[in-house]
């Protein structure tokens, strides 16, 4: 599974295929979803 950030969007991939996207609109937001992952 890896996470990528495509302009202010985070995508999550599981075997090359899209399973989620969040919309990333406040930076704070971004900051704990990565802290959450790791």
């Amino acid at each position: 599974m890896e996470l990528v950030t495509y302009r202010n969007k985070l995508v999550l991939l599981k075997d090359g295929e899209k399973i989620a996207t969040i919309s990333l609109k406040r930076k704070f937001l971004s900051n704990r979803l990565k802290l959450k992952i790791r």
